[in-house]
C-alpha cells in the first residue's frame, strides 16, 4: 500500500472518530472529559464545533428520528 493511500485512509477513520465523538458528546456533555479524551486540540476544537452544530439543528427540528 502506497504512503498517499495509507494517509487517506488514516485521515478517513479520524474523520470517522471525530464524527463519532461528536454525536456522543451531543447525546452524552456530561461526559465531555472522557469523551474529548486522546484526541489533539484541534481535534477536541472540531468535536465541540460539530457537536454545537448538532445542538442547534435538533433544537429547529432538523434531526428527523431524535425526537
Amino acid at each position: 500500500m502506497g504512503l498517499g493511500k495509507r494517509q487517506a485512509i488514516e485521515e478517513a477513520l479520524e474523520a470517522g472518530a471525530i464524527a463519532e465523538a461528536a454525536e456522543e458528546l451531543f447525546i452524552e456533555p456530561s461526559r465531555s472529559k472522557k469523551i474529548l479524551a486522546g484526541f489533539s486540540k484541534e481535534e477536541r476544537k472540531e468535536i465541540k464545533l460539530q457537536a454545537d452544530v448538532m445542538s442547534d439543528d435538533f433544537d429547529a427540528g432538523d434531526l428527523p428520528g431524535w425526537r
